[in-house]
């Protein structure tokens, strides 16, 4: 027996057959994946949209009429999501740099802390948990309180545009993970606080 066509597949997945749409899933990954790539959606989100793709396919697989080409229909549901992508892409960057500086000015990585608990302990626990990128843009920026530009420039090479907005991004990125962090380290009481007391 032949491999079954996407028609087939399709017919049985309408059934309830998650395996008949793990297959076709199996069948179009790649090709959507680069698909959202060519859209200059950055690899990790792709992967995340591909997932958003496939489960909004699954969702109104009942209105999938006969006759279509599932690969046609699914670059619909593709277009779709990568428009939704790109207007909430753009509301979120536009904000960055606002939130950003908000955030440089206002003592985050130390707003949640007591008076009485040795920041540095906070702060090790704080970069032990921070993505390398993470961990640059809050040493260029607030440690070493360079300048967007001059860490765009440290950490991409060049100061442009483009750049700009990822530092912006990753700082703030960077900030609210600092702040979750220590805030979850006060609430475990892990530490005896008599240890850190500051001296």
């Amino acid at each position: 027996m032949g491999e079954p066509t996407d028609d087939d597949l399709v017919a049985r997945a309408k059934t309830g057959d998650k395996d008949a749409f793990s297959e076709l899933y199996d069948r179009h990954f790649n090709w959507v994946r680069n698909y959202l790539r060519t859209r200059g959606i950055n690899p990790d989100d792709a992967v995340e949209l591909v997932q958003e793709v496939f489960l909004r396919a699954w969702e109104t697989l009942p209105r999938f009429r006969e006759g279509q080409k599932f690969g046609a229909w699914l670059a619909g549901i593709t277009k779709n999501i990568i428009g939704t992508y790109w207007r909430q892409h753009y509301q979120w960057q536009n904000a960055l740099p606002k939130l950003a500086e908000e955030f440089i000015s206002a003592p985050i990585l130390l707003q949640s802390l007591e008076e009485n608990i040795d920041e540095r302990v906070i702060l090790e626990q704080i970069f032990a948990q921070l993505t390398s990128t993470q961990k640059d843009v809050l040493r260029l920026r607030i440690i070493e309180e360079r300048s967007t530009e001059e860490t765009a420039i440290a950490l991409y090479g060049v100061d442009n545009e483009a750049n700009r907005q990822k530092v912006y991004s990753n700082l703030y990125r960077a900030l609210m993970a600092a702040s979750q962090i220590a805030k979850d380290f006060l609430s475990q009481d892990k530490y005896p606080f008599s240890d850190t007391r500051k001296r």
